[in-house]
């Protein structure tokens, strides 16, 4: 009877042990999963920021974020805006002839910006839509410790901005860029005070750097108003809204884009600050590397 018992205990012992061990490794998977679904979470969240969303305002608080680990100098909103008026997208910030650029000018770059951002909202059904999916039907791959994600959307390129600008200025009734600038100038009384439409115009087309180190306040308030009044006709002619300002799907006529495929790479390190429980590490998006194959296919870093 007792050899029937201790036999009995054993069995009992083995089952236990086998059913705690398929418990625990049940678990540790499932904990493991979620690890990794929180992890793809946070990466793809910050896909989302800079490649969708498209928001100045989002994008550069990944910008401050993914930078604020590394060393050396941080990109600020002036870097980026300045980056995009070298690609000439825009006509008129051309007359714009040196780095330093106000507050105002970038809240007024900022509200054209959002343009870019509706419009990404109106013609995609989700900020998914613009990942590509690999063989395993995973969002990204991970290759020697990194995880490389692939987006693909359209974007406004240089001819499309360009015509665009035309159409603006043909609303308006105005003939050219170098028109549109001169009379927008002369509705500041500091320079109308100083020239009529003919000399102003001579003193752009002469004296221009003297010009501007002389009135670049001035030029500047001039560019940004005419670059947020350019936004809000590309709104109104592209954009439908809702009554409380959402983005409604859909264009109202055609806008011609063109298809931009770029990889996000992240390295993954442990929390700086305090470790959540399924966040345990934070993801640090190589900035340089994307913004490499932005210039590579001509597209400003904003374009990222």
């Amino acid at each position: 009877m007792k050899k029937k018992n201790k036999t009995l205990n054993i069995f009992l012992i083995i089952m236990s042990i086998t059913i705690l061990y398929f418990y625990i490794s049940e678990y540790q998977k499932k904990e493991q999963l979620i690890y990794e679904l929180y992890g793809d979470y946070t990466r793809g969240a910050t896909v989302g920021a800079v490649s969708f969303y498209k928001s100045l305002e989002q994008q550069m608080n990944v910008i401050k974020v993914t930078e604020s680990s590394q060393k050396g100098q941080k990109t600020t909103e002036n870097d980026l805006i300045l980056d995009f008026v070298k690609y000439d997208y825009i006509p008129i910030l051309n007359y714009i002839k040196s780095n330093n650029i106000d507050a105002d000018f970038i809240n007024d770059f900022a509200s054209f910006w959002d343009f870019i951002a509706d419009h990404r909202l109106a013609v995609s059904e989700s900020w998914e839509d613009i990942f590509i999916k690999n063989e395993s039907g995973k969002y990204f791959v991970l290759e020697n410790d990194t995880y490389v994600y692939t987006v693909e959307k359209g974007v406004i390129g240089k001819n499309e901005f360009t015509k665009l600008y035309g159409d603006y200025l043909r609303s308006m009734a105005v003939a050219n860029v170098s028109e549109n600038f001169i009379l927008k100038l002369l509705e500041e009384n500091i320079i109308k005070k100083a020239y009529t439409f003919e000399t102003l115009k001579e003193e752009i087309k002469n004296n221009y750097g003297n010009f501007y180190q002389d009135y670049e306040k001035v030029i500047l308030k001039v560019i940004g108003n005419d670059l947020k009044q350019f936004g809000s006709y590309l709104k109104e002619r592209f954009i439908s809204y809702d009554p409380d300002g959402g983005v409604k799907k859909g264009l109202k006529e055609n806008l011609s884009t063109e298809n931009i495929r770029l990889n996000l790479k992240f390295q993954r390190f442990a929390r700086i600050y305090s470790e959540l429980k399924y966040y345990k590490y934070s993801y640090d998006l190589d900035l340089k590397d994307l913004w490499n194959q932005t210039a590579t296919l001509n597209y400003p870093k904003l374009y990222m």
